[in-house]
């Protein structure tokens, strides 16, 4: 197989604002405050964007060599899926700032057609944790997280990567912070005729193997009083897929898919007790042609509206309550598949109670009641240490 050869360049612009005064610096990880949590009884793979740049070109790449989790990949730029221990994809839950991103229509998610550049941190975790991110979460995992920094200044990086067959992928970011206020803005192109040949198989060419993504993210922050801060964030996706086929005279297929996911979050937080309340709004649509040459043969659109509520409150100094509330409104309509106009809601209601015994050993025990029409799911977890059981009764 040919090798592919790439260049890198990256570019960098700090900015920031002086005065007389010293100023704290404090870095809020505003998204997905459970997570910080999470570490304390399980262990969690974080990967840098640091370490993400040596696998740049996809998440399905980043993944496979800086994490546990087997990819299973049609193809490079392909459909994609996870597996945990032994687990299907159903069983791994992609998490996007504190809210599952998986597909309504497979209940999975397709790692190549989630766009991991813009991120700040991805942490991965092998391992149940339903209680907090719900039934789709028993084998792992995939946290896509993102920060907003206060009292920073100016900040902005470019990159840039050129390779082999036509294979080009660049990102911007730019952020500015005072003491009240954070913004934060990135972009993403990447793209790949990706016709590499393989002479060692009877000079086999990946034909019709293209593809290319747009992402772009946007988010922002206020402090409103010295213990409530308001927080927002938004991601467009748009991705262009071209499924290989073994001679010129096959027929060519594609598949585009677009994303939307918005978030509004509000934190209030004192030394004993902290709240965190979102609304959420996320958006996948798809299209699929069985000859690239011919309209649509089929598609679909999913909406979700989410609220929740994350009640968190320390009763004594070594133990902890926290009480997580969701309510979802999922709607979808399919196109050549005759299922229109269908809606369900969901909701579920968790409970956690954590010991903090002593700085190495820790307690902790949940339950979560879920409710989707006539399907009731009851979870029950159970840590100590690190033995940990887990039942899941379904009816």
């Amino acid at each position: 197989m040919d090798i592919k050869r790439s260049l890198v360049l990256i570019f960098s612009a700090y900015g920031c604002f002086l005065s007389a005064q010293e100023k704290a610096i404090d870095t809020v990880y505003v998204f997905d405050n459970q997570m910080s949590k999470v570490k304390l009884f399980h262990k969690v793979n974080t990967i840098s964007p640091e370490d993400a740049q040596k696998n740049s070109t996809n998440l399905s790449e980043t993944l496979r060599f800086q994490s546990q989790v087997y990819i299973k990949e049609n193809g490079r730029g392909a459909a994609s899926s996870p597996s945990f221990r032994g687990t299907t994809a159903q069983q791994t839950a992609f998490v996007w700032n504190g809210i599952n991103i998986n597909s309504q229509f497979l209940g999975q998610g397709d790692v190549n057609n989630i766009p991991f550049m813009g991120f700040d941190q991805l942490d991965v975790k092998s391992g149940s944790v339903g209680v907090v991110y719900g039934s789709g979460a028993i084998g792992g995992t995939v946290h896509l997280n993102n920060s907003l920094d206060f009292n920073k200044g100016f900040h902005a990086s470019i990159f840039s990567e050129a390779a082999s067959f036509s294979t080009y992928n660049n990102f911007a970011k730019a952020s500015f912070s005072n003491e009240k206020f954070s913004f934060k803005f990135s972009g993403n192109y990447s793209e790949s005729e990706n016709d590499y040949k393989v002479k060692e198989s009877r000079n086999y060419i990946n034909r019709n193997g293209q593809y290319s993504n747009t992402n772009f993210n946007i988010a922002a922050a206020y402090k409103i009083a010295p213990h409530h801060q308001l927080s927002w964030i938004t991601e467009f996706f748009n991705g262009n897929q071209h499924f290989p086929v073994f001679l010129d005279d096959y027929t060519k297929t594609k598949y585009k898919t677009q994303n939307v996911r918005s978030l509004l979050v509000w934190d209030w937080n004192t030394s004993k007790l902290s709240n965190v309340f979102r609304a959420a709004y996320t958006e996948e649509n798809f299209q699929y042609f069985d000859n690239i040459d011919h309209p649509k043969s089929s598609g679909g659109t999913g909406k979700n509206y989410i609220l929740k509520n994350d009640f968190n409150y320390f009763l004594t100094s070594k133990l902890n309550i926290n009480i997580i509330g969701e309510f979802q409104v999922n709607k979808a309509e399919g196109y050549m598949s005759g299922i229109k106009d269908v809606s369900r809601n969901v909701g579920s209601l968790a409970g956690l109670l954590r010991y903090f015994a002593t700085k190495d050993l820790r307690f902790e025990a949940g339950i979560k009641k879920r409710f989707c029409g006539r399907l009731q799911l009851t979870g029950f977890t159970f840590i100590f240490g690190k033995l940990e059981r887990r039942n899941l009764v379904q009816s």
